[in-house]
């Protein structure tokens, strides 16, 4: 495994199959011949660039993306490493299995990614074993609320398919629809992600030992019942100038905070939105969202005067992205 940042260059026509595809990519028999109808082009280039895109690290996978989970078998994991250890340990983190959308941000907390596990005891577990290995501070995050609803958590290999997921606050423990045998055993199947196939269900649904029809509307049911957060494409992303996104934290009183954040999550300058479990003293904060745009002075200036003008808002900080990197683990 190769620890580099993600690849940039990315033109117009690849930054539209990753719009077009990381929320909603079709259920159907052909998909990608479905993306090429949309954005007008050839199949065997939607194909190609898909391809393309995956070698060069853009595209990290393709598939069923789970939300947070209500059994706590997901968090945000934030780590203060000393700068001539940075390179070293996060080699060290990528290998474990359910780490993803791992990046350096400029702050004293510098080392930032999602971690899955099957459970809360096996993500505890985790957790101390990086705090062990790395012997630096590390936080364990762990998510309340997710209010876009969109955050891109890596499914462990080992998770049981079918864990309720904790995006509105509807989804509470006990109340996940049920799934039989051959509803568990295609999300095994699918949750190692799709195949750059033109029909990349039919082989879903070999593995799986049911119909390709089956697989496809198995699949969409699911999705219907909130089984599956969505189908879509996890992308690396790579900031797409100096200060171009940006973390921005806040400590805001519990009973403000999901007012806000509902609202914050509305803004189209607003890539993700949750509320996050504080740690004091070293982190106060439990309100984050990521801002994306070219002036992100201007946008903490518009969240100041939208957000926060009769919300008390005690500490605050910002939190450039430097650089980005990814592969799911091994360990």
């Amino acid at each position: 495994m190769s620890f580099a940042p993600v690849a940039a260059g990315l033109d117009g026509l690849d930054r539209r199959l990753l719009d077009a595809c990381r929320r909603d990519f079709p259920i159907c028999e052909k998909p990608f011949a479905e993306i090429a109808r949309r954005l007008d082009n050839r199949d065997d280039e939607v194909l190609r660039r898909f391809e393309e895109l995956q070698r060069r690290g853009a595209v990290n996978w393709i598939g069923p993306v789970p939300a947070p989970v209500s059994a706590g078998a997901s968090t945000l994991v934030a780590m203060a490493v000393p700068k001539a250890r940075l390179r070293s340990i996060a080699e060290t983190v990528i290998r474990y299995r359910g780490v993803g959308h791992m990046c350096e941000r400029e702050h004293e907390f510098n080392l930032w990614f999602a971690l899955a596990a099957p459970n809360a005891g096996e993500l505890y577990d985790k957790v101390a074993d990086i705090r062990r290995r790395t012997g630096v501070e590390v936080l364990d995050l762990r998510l309340e609320r997710d209010y876009c609803g969109d955050l891109d958590f890596p499914p462990s290999r080992r998770t049981p398919p079918g864990l309720c997921p904790l995006g509105t606050e509807a989804n509470r423990p006990g109340r996940c629809p049920s799934l039989d045998e051959s509803d568990r055993r295609l999300l095994a199947v699918v949750q190692e992600g799709l195949s750059l196939a033109a029909r990349p269900y039919a082989l879903v649904a070999k593995r799986a030992g049911i119909s390709e029809a089956e697989v496809i509307d198995r699949l969409k049911r699911l999705l219907g019942e909130g089984l599956i957060a969505r189908m879509g494409v996890v992308v690396r992303n790579q900031p797409s100038g100096p200060g171009a996104d940006a973390l921005v934290v806040f400590e805001v009183s519990r009973h403000a905070v999901d007012m806000v954040g509902e609202r914050l999550a509305e803004a189209a300058w607003v890539n993700r939105c949750h509320r996050c479990v504080p740690r004091a003293p070293s982190w106060p904060y439990n309100l984050h969202c990521t801002l994306h745009g070219r002036d992100v002075a201007k946008l903490i200036c518009r969240v100041d005067e939208e957000f926060f003008g009769t919300v008390r808002c005690p500490r605050r900080a910002l939190l450039f992205c430097r650089a980005c990197y990814g592969a799911y683990g091994e360990n």
